[in-house]
């Protein structure tokens, strides 16, 4: 009889051991889930410069002045983190420029031109491309980087040229198949009574 009830005990504070357990084994985060993981948004580039500051993976050099010297007077420079600064200017001409040098694999230019040309307002396509080339061939002598701007120039007119339809945010490989040099012609707007032209060129992988 006692035998019974000492092995009913132990049964019993066994089981109690068991359900303990696996109560306190729930409570225990579970690391593997991604939905407390924060999630930096891509579009959030305060967000990604503190990453890329850590990043020494990246091929490309340390992001410096593209503007020849003799616009310094007129002209900022800010570095955000090691591959990635913003350039300003007043151009001779009168128009503005704003370039953001960054990228990693890929050597990135993202340039805005602000131009106190009359803005048209039936402009087709063609006609912005057009006018655009005008511009990165003034600019061009400006700007000292690893862009072959002669290349991109005599691309564009060609493809305006043979091209029955010219679209924007269309990648144009002005390069060569193992280098590739991008370009996009992003978008032409009016701002106040200025034009705003934007395009970016993308060379690599490196």
């Amino acid at each position: 009889m006692l035998i019974k009830i000492l092995i009913r005990l132990f049964l019993l504070i066994l089981f109690y051991s068991i359900t303990s357990c696996e109560i306190k084994t729930k409570n225990i985060k579970n690391y593997t889930d991604t939905t407390d993981i924060e999630v930096i948004d891509s579009n959030n580039t305060n967000g990604m410069a503190d990453l890329r500051d850590l990043d020494t993976d990246c091929i490309r050099g340390e992001a410096k002045p593209l503007l020849i010297s003799e616009l310094k007077e007129n002209s900022t420079f800010q570095q955000k983190n090691r591959i990635e600064a913003v350039e300003t200017c007043l151009l001779p001409n009168g128009d503005s420029i704003k370039i953001l040098n960054t990228g990693c694999e890929y050597f990135v230019l993202k340039v805005e031109i602000l131009t106190k040309d009359d803005f048209e307002v039936n402009m087709d396509t063609k006609k912005a491309y057009s006018n655009l080339v005008d511009k990165i061939s003034y600019i061009s002598q400006y700007i000292d980087a690893p862009v072959d701007f002669a290349g991109c120039i005599n691309f564009l007119r060609r493809y305006t040229e043979t091209t029955p339809t010219v679209i924007f945010n269309e990648g144009l490989n002005y390069g060569a198949e193992e280098i590739q040099s991008i370009f996009i012609f992003e978008s032409v707007e009016k701002i106040n009574n200025k034009v705003l032209y934007k395009f970016s060129m993308n060379i690599g992988p490196l």
